[in-house]
């Protein structure tokens, strides 16, 4: 049986370069103003982020919120109604939410399971995490809204896997309500992906 081991991306200090190390706890959570990262002109060597170094920590609390800075990008404008907003539901009831970080519910009495036997609140868990951004949809409305490490609703923020995570939710709401079914291929939605690797 193997057992589960933390493996963190640091930055060798013999090479320089990233490579993973095995650690026994999580590393102290920073942001990327506390590590220094990117501050200075010029910036110093050690604190600069670049091509071959975006993916060890710390240099993730920088990079996964300036990718288009580090490799090619496009900002693609949503159009219509997948454009739109998100509504909260101070907005829904009339009222106004003047501090999107303090967040529209009270979560503070939420605890998690910190794996270790202890628990932590939610904002000890999100701090833990790293977490750059956090958001609760319920029924259709934010009630839960909070972020960090200088990010804000505008944002872009890296997706990696989870793409993955928001297209099967949205596929699952667009099944619910029968606007695809579970056995459609996906070339009926997006025709342009018939010649790629993604065609059945």
């Amino acid at each position: 049986m193997l057992t589960p081991q933390l493996v963190v991306t640091l930055i060798s200090p013999e090479t320089g370069r990233p490579r993973p190390t095995t650690l026994d706890v999580l590393p102290e959570p920073v942001t990327a103003t506390e590590a220094g990262l990117m501050v200075g002109s010029p910036v110093p060597e050690d604190k600069r982020v670049h091509h071959g170094n975006w993916t060890a920590w710390p240099n993730t609390r920088w990079s996964f919120t300036h990718m288009d800075e580090l490799r090619a990008s496009a900002r693609v404008a949503a159009g219509g109604p997948a454009g739109d907003l998100l509504p909260d539901a101070n907005a829904s009831s009339g009222q106004e939410d003047a501090d999107d970080e303090a967040g529209l519910v009270d979560l503070d009495g939420l605890t998690v399971d910190d794996g270790g036997g202890s628990s932590w609140t939610l904002d000890e868990m999100l701090h833990h995490t790293c977490t750059n951004g956090f958001l609760v949809l319920h029924r259709g409305q934010v009630v839960a809204e909070r972020y960090f490490n200088g990010m804000d609703r505008s944002t872009r923020h890296i997706m990696f896997s989870m793409t993955k995570t928001v297209t099967g939710v949205l596929a699952m709401a667009a099944v619910e309500s029968g606007a695809m079914a579970m056995d459609d291929l996906l070339t009926v939605h997006v025709p342009e992906l018939a010649n790629t690797a993604y065609a059945p």
